[in-house]
């Protein structure tokens, strides 16, 4: 029954805080997420995931908006992440 009503309670937040996130907390959390169910496993994950100056860049450029073929090099897989 708890599932149910964090479901009912759950709730948006828009007032967002001026702190870091723990790497580690940020890790803990796309695990989780890439143990979600998919349809027929698929698993069709994508995260990007940036900070400090890469943060401001990617703001940047989505403040200005992207060129159809300029997404793909801001993507990373799932399954790593934190690589380059």
């Amino acid at each position: 029954m708890e599932r149910i009503r964090s479901i009912y309670e759950r709730r948006s937040i828009r007032k967002y805080q001026d702190q870091s996130v723990p790497r580690a907390f940020i890790e803990e959390i796309l695990n989780a997420g890439r143990m979600a169910p998919s349809a027929k496993n698929r698993q069709p994950w994508k995260y990007v995931v940036c900070g400090g100056m890469y943060k401001k860049e990617l703001l940047r450029v989505m403040q200005s908006g992207l060129p159809s073929t300029g997404c793909s090099s801001l993507t990373r897989s799932a399954t790593s992440p934190w690589t380059s």
